[in-house]
């Protein structure tokens, strides 16, 4: 755990057991001395390349300050062996403990669709929520803002990222795997423009997306070119806005929410480059008042997350 400083709010916490398989419960057990009303404890479970969440919680301790939490480690945020970290956040402090975990007879059952290319990662990438069908068996690709042409093109000139899909892909042509569906739209969508660009598009401009809905009433931007809709935005995040606007829990834990929803696709930000955690100085004013308006339903979800992707691509936020 991490060393305890002089702060009149203590945070005690243990797990169960220091190793774990598949299907087992990950048993949380802690003691809060003086515990304030009103302030949520925040629990997450990072996998061992500390690249997304394989749990994640919010709840006020018990009346004497104690709490018990239980995660099963199974599904398809447990796809990883190794060493898991428990983070636990309280009053802006951080605590945590880790435990291992082997797959144990579920490894048989994952995709065996591993092999990495060089100079551009194509393996599963455990920021996606496999829970939801990816546009091919690899979830991350195609990637989201590259057009099925880059592929094409690719494909043609580069010998070892053909092998690569001929190896995954096996009797199906980069024009099956990477193309758009067909419309009874001609030329629409155009390969030579990614998924992104029509998103972006049919977000920012009404008369587009005036005539994309006329032209395919009850369809997504998404099924259209041939992807899932994107995973709604869990209700704890909702909930974690709504505190961190009234400063119940800080900066550092509502930039977690944020983490979180880029990890898993929620909000999609090209280029995004790796960097330190926020500057807890830096948020405006504005987006603490968009995050209150949010939590009640004042603004819409397309609001807040354009606030948020705002937020980032300019460097405000760093995630």
């Amino acid at each position: 755990m991490v060393p305890i400083t002089a702060y009149a709010e203590i945070l005690s916490f243990s797990v169960n057991k220091s190793q774990y398989v598949s299907g087992e419960s990950v048993i949380l057990n802690g003691q809060i001395d003086s515990p304030q009303p009103g302030q949520f404890i925040i629990v997450q479970i990072v996998n061992p390349q500390n690249s997304d969440f394989a749990a994640v919680d919010t709840f006020l301790a018990n009346f004497d300050g104690s709490f018990s939490k239980s995660y099963k480690a199974d599904g398809p945020k447990w796809f990883q062996a190794g060493t898991y970290t428990v983070k636990v956040f309280y009053l802006g402090e951080e605590y945590q403990k880790s435990f291992q975990f082997s797959l144990g007879d579920s490894l048989e059952s994952l995709p065996k669709n591993t092999q990495k290319l060089p100079s551009e990662s194509l393996t599963p990438k455990p920021s996606v929520d496999v829970t939801k069908e990816p546009k091919t068996h690899i979830p991350g690709f195609p990637a989201f803002d590259k057009s099925p042409q880059y592929y094409i093109d690719r494909y043609n000139s580069d010998l070892a990222f053909k092998d690569w899909f001929d190896s995954q892909f096996s009797g199906q042509s980069i024009e099956d795997a990477v193309g758009y569906p067909d419309t009874h739209t001609p030329d629409f969508p155009k390969l030579d423009r990614s998924p992104q660009y029509y998103v972006d598009w049919y977000d920012s401009a009404n008369d587009f997306r005036d005539w994309f809905d006329s032209q395919f009433p009850g369809e997504t931007i998404y099924t259209v070119l041939g992807f899932p809709n994107p995973p709604a935005i869990p209700d704890w995040i909702r909930n974690n806005a709504g505190w961190w606007s009234t400063g119940k829990i800080s900066d550092k834990e509502f930039v977690s929410s944020i983490q979180y929803m880029i990890d898993n696709q929620i909000i999609f930000i090209p280029n995004l480059s790796n960097s330190e955690t926020v500057s807890n100085d830096s948020i405006p004013d504005w987006i603490r008042n968009n995050a209150s308006w949010w939590s009640v339903g004042q603004i819409t979800d397309d609001e807040f997350i354009t606030a948020i992707k705002f937020l980032v691509e300019q460097g405000i936020i760093r995630v």
